[in-house]
């Protein structure tokens, strides 16, 4: 797929889909390096937006960035996270919570995007400029 060309602070990114494409053994996890797997998601790294979608029986872990801050996203739910919710995002864990199933393929999904900069995010950047002049 060919993207057009693509103005970083202004336009909104692709949306980036990943499905997980085997089972996922009960506590274990599934690593997803978005620059590896999909290759033409790296011009627009980081991603500001996630939504998981998992609707399977059981609750997932998504570790962002494989840090320690995690979201628990319940059974058969999605779950969005924005800029305020999350940090920039270029790698994530998604871990199986359950103790005793696994969790079949193709039952969880993210779908990463870059959005634009809004007014608010503007007015903030100038005010954060503005403040460092300042000092």
């Amino acid at each position: 797929m060919v993207y057009p060309s693509y103005k970083r602070q202004f336009e909104s990114s692709p949306i980036f889909q990943l499905t997980n494409s085997v089972a996922l053994a009960a506590q274990s996890y599934w690593i997803v390096d978005l620059a590896t797997d999909i290759p033409q998601a790296v011009k627009y790294l980081p991603f500001n937006q996630l939504a998981v979608s998992n609707v399977s029986n059981y609750v997932i872990r998504v570790y962002f960035n494989q840090g320690n801050r995690y979201v628990a996203v319940p059974a058969n739910s999605t779950k969005i996270y924005d800029k305020e919710s999350m940090p920039a995002l270029n790698t994530a864990k998604v871990f199986n919570a359950d103790s005793s199933n696994s969790i079949a393929a193709e039952l969880i999904s993210l779908e990463m995007q870059r959005v634009q900069y809004s007014s608010s995010d503007l007015i903030a950047n100038i005010h954060q400029f503005i403040n460092k002049r300042r000092l």
